[in-house]
């Protein structure tokens, strides 16, 4: 699949949206709460946030920046930016 912006990811079927995310993405954060599961995946044109309830997709919301990163900030591993 070619690289879609966030408007054409915004468009697909949930399934798709996952494969997609799946294929091309990188998890790069995870939150976690007794039900719910927060992933965040960088791709090359935005972040996607799948949403686990109960350990199945509830959704898929794409974006660019803005407050819903604010969640991951300290669950994000920066140590492979500092090697040596």
């Amino acid at each position: 699949m070619p690289v879609l912006d966030i408007y054409e990811f915004s468009l697909l079927k949930l399934d798709d949206k996952f494969q997609y995310v799946w294929d091309n993405g990188n998890n790069i954060a995870s939150v976690k709460s007794p039900d719910t599961t927060y992933m965040l995946y960088e791709t090359q044109k935005f972040y996607a946030e799948i949403t686990l309830v109960n350990n199945k997709i509830d959704s898929i919301e794409c974006f660019k920046r803005g407050h819903k990163l604010d969640k991951y900030v300290e669950h994000i591993d920066l140590t492979n930016l500092t090697e040596k």
